[in-house]
Formats: C-alpha cells, sequence, structure tokens
C-alpha cells in the first residue's frame, strides 16, 4: 500500500480514537514520512495557487476592479481548493510538531 499524507493522518486519527498505544517510534516514523511527503502537497499547493492568480488576472484584464475580482475569486472551487490545501498543510506541519514532543515523552500514552 503506497503511504500517503491521507492516509497516515487516517491511521494515526484512528489509533488515537480507539485509545491504542502509539510507541515513540511510530511518532517518529509518522513525522519523516510526513516530511517526505509534504513536498507533494507544497507542489499541489503552488498549483492551485497559480490557478487561483489566473482567474484573478482575467478578471482584471476583462475590467473589474480588484475589490470584485477578489470576491469572484474567492466564490470559486479553484479558491476552496487552494484554501484547503493550505490548511492541510498547517495541520501536517503541526502534527509534525506534536509527534517530535511524543515522541520524547517516557510514557506511551500521556
Amino acid at each position: 500500500m503506497e503511504k500517503t499524507i491521507n492516509s497516515i493522518l487516517n491511521g494515526i486519527r484512528e489509533k488515537i480514537k480507539s485509545d491504542a498505544p502509539i510507541s515513540p517510534l511510530e511518532w517518529i516514523d509518522n513525522a519523516a514520512e510526513l516530511n517526505v511527503l509534504v513536498e507533494d502537497l507544497d507542489n499541489a499547493l503552488l498549483d492551485a495557487r497559480q490557478k487561483v492568480a489566473h482567474l484573478k488576472c482575467e478578471l482584471l484584464e476583462g475590467g473589474e476592479s480588484v475589490a470584485a475580482a477578489e470576491v469572484r475569486v474567492e466564490a470559486t472551487d479553484e479558491f476552496k481548493e487552494y484554501l484547503r490545501l493550505r490548511a492541510k498543510r498547517e495541520m501536517v506541519i503541526e502534527y509534525v510538531r506534536i509527534c517530535k514532543v511524543r515522541a520524547k515523552l517516557d510514557t506511551w500514552n500521556v
């Protein structure tokens, strides 16, 4: 099975929900894997941001004001996807931070 950001986050989410013990090594492995995979997320985020910028440029070139173009762009699915990816990246970064702290704890379930 190919590891993805979603599969790693879903796996740890299920262990947390079921109150299963998570070893310090597992926390570190998850953090390391996410660190590698975040590059794919960054690339998708850049692509989404570029799409949003192109939409705004089209509207501005069509004569829309900056404010109107921004409002119209924010109403698009492309902008929604951009925000979703940005939030996911922030969640992954925070999760990596938590993994590092949890790996240092003496007990597995604190």
